[in-house]
């Protein structure tokens, strides 16, 4: 600094010059040594743990070398070292990353069409529309285990659930092998699966059910046939295919910053190009159903971001929760029946397809794929026989 603007500060703050001036030389050797102690810290991190103590001692050590008198490392300067340098602080655990799940809640519209006519009412209204179901969704960072999803259908779990939804996301539990925590509300940014997991589930989710649409519209057009509605079972059947399908997984664990690059870095796919995909392939699938007024694949893929699952519940449906306590549970006339068939039927059913695919010329079957299904056909057989023992041993004890 120009001697002149030094003389003005030491007359502003009543010191001497050569203060002002050993001050701003100390200032010079402070930055030349954090900077030297950044690239330091920076080229160890690559291959050591790095903890505070550490940065400490390297701090002394360059300090000595520069000269730097009155210098202290305290708990303000390494605070503010990491922040300068971007350092991040992880905390290292002994578990095999294979070993580290995370889980997740998000809420699904599980029978809603790509058309815009069908959204006209009751969703882009006040009034929101019931068919929908909260998943639980748990997986490990490396994407090699997925748990079953946990699905929670309106009204049918209102009676297990009660009194535990609080236990559930307020505590810890305290396992003996098993580190359990819940991270806060609002860290998203911490989250896998706000980073990334849940969107790829429901785009596979949505794909399976465009594909299923698509067929039932085309049953419509040449056999005449009404189309089914989806009940709740497909629903079941639609997310199980769609869990399946995913394996972004690990990518998303890295997106948080939970786990390092080094970690991650022979497991990472790259997400975003799949995202991508899953948009185009979506759409193609759209533009092949029957409607007028289609939606595009970016507003159906995000229709339900909003839809809160069982944590986010308003003080009225709190309050209409706990009077419902004692009422039977409701079931949605709309909604769709899952057809019961007994034994006897499916039994009939196997012997028509066995029959179909043994003697019918135009398709062909090879007969691995036929054995399956004669294997089915015992497997039914044996379920029928037992219950017709079991139906008459009833029968005689009474």
């Amino acid at each position: 600094m120009p001697r002149p603007i030094q003389e003005e500060l030491a007359t502003l703050y009543k010191v001497k010059q050569n203060t002002v001036s050993n001050i701003f030389l100390k200032k010079r050797k402070v930055v030349e040594c954090e900077s030297k102690l950044g690239r330091t810290i920076n080229a160890l991190i690559t291959d050591l743990i790095i903890n505070t103590d550490i940065l400490r001692e390297k701090a002394k050590f360059f300090v000595q070398r520069f000269e730097i008198n009155d210098f202290t490392a305290s708990n303000e300067w390494i605070n503010g070292f990491k922040e300068r340098y971007n350092l991040k602080q992880y905390v290292k655990w002994d578990y095999d990353l294979n070993n580290v799940f995370n889980y997740d809640e998000t809420g699904l519209y599980w029978d809603l069409e790509p058309s815009k006519t069908i959204m006209q009412n009751p969703l882009s209204g006040k009034k929101k529309s019931k068919k929908h179901v909260t998943l639980l969704l748990t997986c490990n960072a490396t994407g090699t285990e997925k748990l079953k999803p946990l699905f929670i259908h309106t009204y049918q779990n209102s009676q297990i659930l009660r009194g535990k939804k609080e236990r559930f996301t307020n505590e810890n539990v305290n396992l003996t092998n098993v580190a359990v925590h819940f991270l806060p509300p609002n860290t998203a940014h911490l989250q896998p699966y706000d980073a990334g997991i849940i969107n790829s589930f429901k785009a596979q989710y949505r794909k399976v059910l465009v594909r299923n649409r698509i067929e039932a519209y085309e049953i419509l057009q040449e056999l005449r046939k009404d189309v089914t509605p989806l009940n709740i079972y497909d629903a079941i059947n639609f997310s199980k295919s769609a869990w399946d399908s995913i394996h972004s997984t690990p990518k998303c664990w890295q997106y948080t910053g939970i786990l390092s690059q080094d970690e991650m870095n022979d497991i990472i796919e790259d997400y975003d190009e799949q995202a991508i995909r899953d948009e185009m392939e979506i759409q193609e699938l759209i533009n092949q159903l029957p409607f007028d007024d289609p939606m595009d694949a970016v507003d159906f893929l995000h229709i339900d971001d909003s839809l809160k699952g069982i944590e986010g519940l308003t003080d009225d449906e709190i309050v209409s929760m706990v009077k419902s306590k004692n009422k039977e549970p409701k079931t949605d006339p709309n909604e769709g029946s899952l057809e019961v068939i007994s034994t006897k039927e499916a039994l009939g059913r196997l012997d028509d397809l066995v029959l179909f695919f043994e003697y019918s010329s135009n398709i062909s079957i090879n007969p691995d794929e036929l054995n399956i299904l004669k294997k089915l056909r015992r497997r039914v057989l044996t379920l029928h026989i037992n219950n017709a023992k079991q139906a008459t041993l009833d029968s005689f004890i009474q």
